[in-house]
């Protein structure tokens, strides 16, 4: 009951804990092939996958300016290296 109360709460690891230990002590006093053992086993696999029952949301980006040094530097043209200066030669 106790497991119960604390997967609605969303308590879900100490809930676990809780059928657990509610298992174990099922399984020492009823055995394995007991329905109360049964009962606690299937709240305990219901709590695990509860666990891992999450919902991801993504927030809406805004979109980022571009930093000032690569905007400062979009008019001015690249020198290739290795390239000649001058034009023809004169003779």
């Amino acid at each position: 009951m106790q497991g119960a109360c604390l997967e609605t709460l969303e308590r879900v690891t100490e809930a676990i804990e809780s059928y657990q230990r509610a298992r174990d002590v099922f399984a020492y006093e009823h055995g394995h092939a007991h329905p109360r053992t049964a009962t606690a086993m299937r709240n305990l696999s219901r709590a695990r996958t509860h666990r891992f029952d999450f919902k991801v949301q993504w927030a809406p980006r805004a979109p980022t300016a571009c930093p000032p040094s690569l905007v400062a530097d979009a008019g001015k043209k690249k020198k290739k290296k290795g390239a000649k200066k001058g034009g023809k030669k004169k003779k």
